[in-house]
């Protein structure tokens, strides 16, 4: 797994530019997990990644933690996952939600490890640590990158 780049924020601003450069770096079919504690900023990053891929206003963008799935549609299409609320990965599959993975779109999904293990997609990374009040370790990886 290859590092691309470690990035520290110091405020929700900050975190949202860091989603700017994580979406610049994304293309269609990649599905990209987002593994941090609970409010480490995983939807404010995605709030950068949604305006730089979809031309989304950050504020539209929401956490989907009570249906699970919001879907932003700009110059490219993004879902939006937060699994938090699901128990299991076969959840997951009963839910139908297979389908809005992979394919000429591009996931975030928080909370990824409700995730079936078989999926087959390209997966990226992005850890992101809660250091203290507003500041935040990213960390952005990759299997693929050369």
């Amino acid at each position: 797994m290859k590092e691309l780049f470690t990035l520290l924020t110091n405020s929700p601003e900050d975190t949202k530019e860091a989603g700017r450069r994580i979406g610049r770096a994304l293309r269609p079919g990649v599905v990209l997990y987002l593994i941090g504690e609970l409010g480490a900023g995983k939807t404010t990053l995605i709030k950068g990644i949604a305006q730089e891929l979809a031309g989304i206003d950050p504020s539209c963008v929401t956490s989907p933690t009570f249906n699970y799935l919001n879907i932003y549609k700009g110059k490219a299409e993004l879902h939006h996952f937060d699994l938090y609320r699901l128990s299991s990965s076969e959840e997951f599959i009963r839910s139908g939600f297979s389908e809005f993975l992979g394919g000429d779109r591009i996931c975030c999904v928080e909370w990824p490890d409700r995730l079936p293990l078989s999926a087959h997609f390209e997966k990226w990374f992005v850890d992101i640590q809660y250091l203290e009040f507003e500041q935040r370790k990213i960390t952005f990886r990759s299997p693929y990158a050369p």
